[in-house]
């Protein structure tokens, strides 16, 4: 099982919890056949962090939302075992991509 533990932030997405993802599916591939996906507390998925997006282009910073959101569901749908989203509460905006 594969779970989003960002229950205060509603499991949105930050930079580590994306990195955090993408790695966990890495490890599982080839060594299971089916993976549950899962967030934590009373929601499953809310999509990127939009603090840390609003934080990074008050900085300068390139806003990459779309195509990190694009590489998650691009590594959910290639990977080798099936993978179940057990939507666990509600889903906001990018969430309801991941099922």
């Amino acid at each position: 099982m594969l779970r989003i533990d960002r229950e205060a932030k509603r499991n949105a997405l930050d930079r580590a919890t994306q990195d955090s993802l993408l790695r966990g599916l890495e490890a599982l591939h080839g060594k299971v056949q089916v993976i549950v996906l899962r967030g934590t507390g009373a929601s499953f998925y809310a999509g990127p962090d939009l603090k840390e997006r609003e934080a990074e282009i008050a900085a300068d910073q390139v806003d990459t939302a779309g195509s990190e959101a694009i590489e998650i569901n691009m590594a959910l749908r290639k990977h080798p075992a099936i993978v179940i989203a057990a939507v666990n509460g509600f889903e906001l905006g990018q969430g309801l991509t991941l099922r």
